[in-house]
């Protein structure tokens, strides 16, 4: 292997274990829901609007537009939960007396 890979590697190691670090209910909603969730919403409302040919939105697309809202969160918050219990996999899991403000080295 390769220096530069051995190094990307070991910094996609350390920042996986720094979010790991911040807790479940972090990585639930921030990484699940705000990075993931969001982001496929607008995505939805823009596919949407695209093949739709650009028709204006009327007030009985709120319903769908809802729906749009509550699948993404849901996506998110699944997509999250992935990611926390593979971290739980890879690190083990976080005992409940650490606290995510107290400064713990690196192992």
């Amino acid at each position: 292997m390769s220096n530069l890979f051995v190094r990307s590697h070991e910094r996609r190691l350390i920042r996986a274990i720094a979010c790991h670090r911040r807790g479940r209910a972090h990585i639930i909603w921030f990484r699940g829901v705000l990075y993931f969730g969001v982001p496929l919403f607008i995505l939805l409302n823009v596919a949407d609007y695209y093949f739709d040919r650009g028709t204006p939105y009327h007030p009985a697309d709120l319903l769908r537009i809802l729906g749009y809202l509550l699948l993404s969160l849901a996506a998110g918050y699944l997509y999250g939960r992935l990611i926390w219990r593979n971290l739980n996999r890879a690190f083990g899991p976080q005992s409940p007396s650490s606290d995510s403000s107290s400064s713990q080295p690196i192992q």
